[in-house]
Parts: C-alpha cells; structure tokens; sequence
C-alpha cells in the first residue's frame, strides 16, 4: 500500500521538479547569453519594446553605469546633435540608453522608476518633462495602453519602498485607464482588489496573490526570452568610440545645418514640417487653445508629483530637463509666455521641494533653431542640453 502511494506521489512530483529544475536553468541560461551577446547599439536605439516594457535590459544597462534618458518621443530626434551621436564622449564616457516613445509621461515613467528602484539608485538618470503633457484632460489612453508593461506595475506594486499611498494611486489611475479592455484583465483586476480598502476586496486579493506571484515570474522569464532576442538583432553591430567634441564648434555647425533646413517660414522649424503640417492649418491650430488654459492646474502635475516621489522613495536622484517650447509658435495659438512661465516655475519648486536638481530651458523658447519643430528640441537645442548633461556628470 505505502509503496503504491510513493509510487503515485513520485508520478506526480517528477515532472514538477524536472519542469522547475529546467526553467531555472533556462533563466541562467538566458541571463548569461544576454550578458555575453550585448551591444550598447541596442539600448541607444530609439524605440526598442524590450527596452520600455521590459526589466532585464534596463537592469542590466543600469549595471553597466550607463546614462539612462526616460522620455517620449523628443528621443526619436534625427538631427546629428541627438544624444545617441554625443555619447559616449570623452568628457562623459558611458553609453547612452534611450527610454520612452511617443505617449510615455509622468505616470508611465514612475511605474518604471518603481520598478527599477535598486538597480537606478545612484545612477546617472536624466528625466525629460515636455509642456504638451499638461495640455489635455488625461493622458493618451492608448497611447498609455501601448506601452503599458504589466510587469514593471507588478514589479512597481512589489517596491517596498514605495508607500501604500501612492500604489493605491497608482492603481487607481490602472483602474481608470485600462477599464473594459480585455487586454488588460488580469492588471485591471489586481488594481481594483488593492485600490479597494474593505475586508472583502483585500481577502480576495490575498487568495489571488499566489497567481499573481507565478505571473510575475513568468513575465520576467518572457521578458528575458525577449530580451536575448533583442540582444541577438544587435550583436554583430560595430560599436564606435567615445567621441571628442568641441561645443563651440558644434554649435557653429549646428547653426549651419538648422539654416539649410529652415527656409521657409518664420517659426524657425524645418521646411518639410511646415509644408506638411502648419501650413494650411494655421487658422485651425489658432484655435486649438483655449484662452482659460491654465497649465498649472493640469491633472498632469498628479502624476508629476507620483513620480517624484517615487524618484525619493527608490533614493534615485534624476538630473531632471524641463523641456520649455518653439516661443513663436506658442505665442500664435495663445498660450502665452505668462502662463508658460508659471508652469515652469511650479514645475522647478516641486522639484526643488524633492531636493532634486534640473535644467529649465524656458531662456531658450525664442532662440532659432532651439527647436527643430514646434516641440522636440532641434540642431542647437540638443547640443545645449547633452552639454549641459555632460558636465552635470562629468
């Protein structure tokens, strides 16, 4: 009888232990291939997914000390003075890693932040604000969905470091944005049974948390699956020295290349933008902005705050770039300079009351080609801000 009873024990604890004893081997070895087969071309490419959903190539650049940019799509610049041209330098001579694409702001990079805590701490972060996040009423849903990461939020939940408070808010705002999307079951309801603060809600979630547990972990098995894939693409790509740059120069030649490609209109933008863009829209555009706007009042500096606090609660210290605007451009519309200055200025005392340091671009919305657009920074506006970067770390 016992021998039977062993026998059907056996059976079934085999295949259990061989699957887990596989699965470990498997993460080993992926983490090692992944650490063998790297090339810092990956991470300076704009708009990698493993790079912006994942957690293993971000901890693994951080580890390297890289500079790590989190922002939109400013990173997508092409103009040669772009930072995957400026680094590495050899005033500052770490890679470059560009995190973020278009619709990413303030709530989808705390929920990355949380999740990355220990490996950014003390590392060389830069996080870029753009104005155009605190226009609307919230943000791009889907955008947001697009580039939401079910395992940076479970990994963000997971921080404990991070206060109750601000995970409930968190979830609150997963809650909201990912509502009756079947995509996203699984995130939606394990941000409904936390942000719910009653017996029943929290002893459904405690029933839950064994699932949730395994799926994070199969998450970050995918996410390293997908990782070394990445990592595979980019292997056999030459990698170029730090570079030597004389600002000064730079600048010169920057000023040069804006004025070839600006010749058309008087907000300074490059040609092929008016044309497709501006130009027969103007009008339409004016009246894009109503004239109560106040930015200061945007449910954006919400999520500004959340990721400040997430930023201290980590003890990540980010070198932070307040991405001011094309002046002209603004001033048509009518979003005048006053309302764009308060913003700044609340923008900069959050920060300050944080302890955090920034660079704040607002003497720079007049100056030509500044912007390469109405928005993203162009041929002397990079260059200035990876200067500034520069010796900020350096």
């Amino acid at each position: 009888m016992f021998k039977k009873v062993a026998k059907r024990i056996s059976l079934i604890l085999f295949p259990i232990v061989i699957t887990f004893a596989s699965v470990i081997l498997y993460d080993k070895y992926l983490d090692r291939k992944i650490n063998e087969l790297y090339n810092p071309n990956l991470a300076r490419t704009y708009g990698v997914d493993e790079m912006n959903k994942g957690v293993k190539l971000l901890d693994l650049c951080a580890g390297k000390d890289d500079l790590i940019m989190l922002g939109s799509s400013e990173l997508d610049s092409q103009v040669l003075t772009s930072p995957r041209n400026m680094f590495p330098n050899t005033q500052l001579n770490c890679s470059v890693d560009l995190v973020g694409r278009a619709y990413v702001q303030d709530l989808a990079n705390a929920v990355r932040l949380g999740a990355l805590g220990d490996s950014f701490s003390g590392k060389k972060i830069v996080l870029i604000i753009s104005l155009q996040w605190f226009l609307g009423d919230d943000i791009n849903v889907n955008g947001f969905k697009a580039h939401f990461s079910e395992l940076q939020f479970y990994k963000f939940m997971n921080n404990k470091k991070i206060s109750f408070q601000d995970k409930a808010y968190v979830c609150q705002r997963i809650n909201k944005l990912l509502k009756n999307d079947s995509a996203f079951e699984r995130p939606y309801l394990y941000a409904s049974l936390y942000k719910n603060d009653n017996f029943l809600s929290k002893l459904v979630f405690l029933g839950f948390k064994p699932y949730y547990y395994l799926r994070e972990k199969f998450l970050e098995l995918k996410d390293k699956h997908q990782a070394l894939k990445a990592v595979k693409r980019f292997s056999d790509q030459s990698t170029s020295p730090a570079v030597e740059i004389d600002w000064d120069k730079e600048e010169i030649e920057a000023q040069k290349m804006a004025e070839e490609e600006c010749t058309n209109n008087s907000f300074n933008v490059y040609n092929e933008y008016y044309d497709t863009y501006l130009k027969d829209r103007m009008d339409v555009l004016k009246d894009s902005v109503s004239s109560d706007l106040d930015l200061c009042k945007s449910p954006e500096f919400e999520d500004y705050k959340l990721m400040l606090k997430t930023f201290k609660e980590s003890n990540v210290k980010p070198y932070i770039v307040f991405m001011s605007t094309n002046g002209l451009y603004y001033d048509y519309i009518g979003l005048n300079q006053s309302k764009r200055l308060a913003f700044y200025d609340k923008l900069g005392s959050m920060a300050k009351e944080y302890g955090f340091d920034y660079l704040d671009l607002r003497e720079k919305e007049y100056e030509p080609y500044f912007y390469r657009d109405v928005m993203h920074l162009g041929w002397k506006g990079w260059l200035y801000v990876n200067k500034k970067i520069t010796e900020y770390y350096s």
